[in-house]
């Protein structure tokens, strides 16, 4: 059976929220009393939806159920629609989105849909193997969409209207390995995932560290779905690593927590941001001396945010994320979110009135100042890549904390004696 849940926000936006078990059919005939906010006719007749019907609607396809995005995708929404008034040239806004339970193939069943709810614009997932296989539908249909991906692959030169909405990790290659070199490290251990987004990251690095002259003393693999990392874990640690790099989704959790029980106290350096959900998960005791070089990350409260040094930009989104839900993103997927929105809501102000996907798309690539999350949003450099600001910053002693301040105060000296290692 479908499971449809539909949310019934203020007037300006509606969201929906649809999950299709059977890939093989295209969702219709949701049922609007399976509602999140206990509305029993939310206010959205999704099938209804209509080309110049006088509403802008922007789709969404999505793995949210399960994972915290479940409640974090909407406030980071919705304060991102507040800078635009709720509306986009006169336009209500609503949004329609779809649950890909983590399956690709849920992905382009979910997109066929949106597609045929005549969406203006589309958020694909931030699961790179989703977004592979469901941006093309898009681009064949003129949709203007926005990939919050951070796989290096995702953007390609033959795409007219899909565009990153996060970071590209891979253009951080370089800087892992100049830390390496400035660190004095030489031997580094290698754990890498078999989903879309590590293994495009590790063809980035492994390149990097060896023109940077770091000698991998050993390279190792799995999955996120894995248990048991002990194999891996036993051959990193006899291997007496200086650091450890580990691209893995969803930040590999259970390997590292593993690899901290199994013996290696040294600094990892993790493709994405370590998340607080990544520590609620696997405990504070596994989560110190995690490196990242990263747009943005996640914080514990506004206070610890301001002491990490947060920028101006994230500070913003915060305190307005805060005053709606009396919290702050635990993930750093929600960031991404509230960037890709915002794009959108820019590109399609740009276009004009009745702007289509090419008007969009043509707006996109002039935008060159919106602040966001990731920092100055700017198409405008050839690459199609929004960020090109990266902070060091390294989890330890309860929050993330900027790497270069972390190295020359006393932090260092602490970790090398708490740990007995030399560097």
């Amino acid at each position: 059976m479908k499971k449809v849940l539909a949310l019934a926000l203020a007037s300006a936006m509606t969201l929906s929220l649809v999950g299709c078990n059977n890939a093989d059919s295209t969702p219709s005939d949701p049922n609007p009393n399976n509602s999140v906010s206990g509305e029993a006719n939310p206010t959205s007749g999704l099938n209804s939806a209509a080309a110049g019907d006088g509403v802008f609607r922007i789709g969404v396809y999505n793995y949210i159920a399960g994972v915290p995005l479940a409640t974090e995708q909407e406030p980071a929404f919705q304060v991102a629609m507040d800078k635009y008034g709720n509306q986009v040239n006169g336009e209500p806004i609503e949004i329609v989105v779809y649950d890909t339970q983590n399956d690709p193939t849920e992905a382009v069943t979910g997109v066929q849909w949106l597609i045929g709810q005549n969406c203006d614009a589309v958020i694909g997932s931030f699961q790179s193997s989703d977004t592979v296989a469901a941006y093309p539908y898009l681009e064949e249909a003129g949709i203007f969409n926005i990939m919050p991906c951070t796989s290096g692959s995702m953007v390609t030169d033959d795409q007219i209207y899909s565009f990153r909405g996060a970071f590209n990790a891979n253009v951080t290659a370089d800087s892992y390995a100049q830390v390496c070199v400035d660190m004095g490290y030489s031997n580094v251990a290698v754990f890498y995932g078999q989903d879309e987004a590590s293994i495009s990251n590790w063809e980035a690095v492994e390149p990097a560290f060896q023109s940077a002259g770091l000698n991998i003393v050993t390279v190792q693999t799995g999955t996120q779905s894995d248990t048991d990392y002990s194999a891996q874990c036993m051959q990193i640690v006899n291997a007496k690593p200086d650091v450890v790099y580990v691209v893995c989704q969803n930040a590999g959790q259970n390997f590292i927590k593993q690899l901290r029980e199994y013996g290696y106290n040294g600094i990892i350096m993790n493709k994405d941001e370590w998340m607080t959900s990544h520590v609620s998960a696997i405990g504070e005791e596994n989560s110190h001396y995690i490196m990242s070089e990263v747009a943005y990350t996640t914080y514990t409260s506004m206070e610890a945010a301001a002491a990490a040094g947060a920028s101006d930009n994230v500070i913003e989104f915060l305190e307005a994320y805060q005053e709606k839900t009396g919290s702050l993103p635990t993930i750093g997927i929600t960031y991404r979110m509230y960037d890709s929105m915002l794009i959108i809501l820019e590109a399609a102000t740009r276009a004009g009135a009745g702007c289509d996907g090419k008007a969009m798309a043509d707006a996109c690539l002039t935008i060159n100042d919106l602040q966001a999350c990731m920092g100055t949003v700017d198409f405008t450099q050839g690459d199609r890549e929004p960020a090109h600001e990266f902070t060091a910053i390294i989890y330890d002693d309860g929050g993330s904390k900027p790497f270069a301040d972390w190295l020359v105060n006393s932090s260092y000296d602490a970790f090398k004696t708490a740990t007995g290692r030399e560097k």
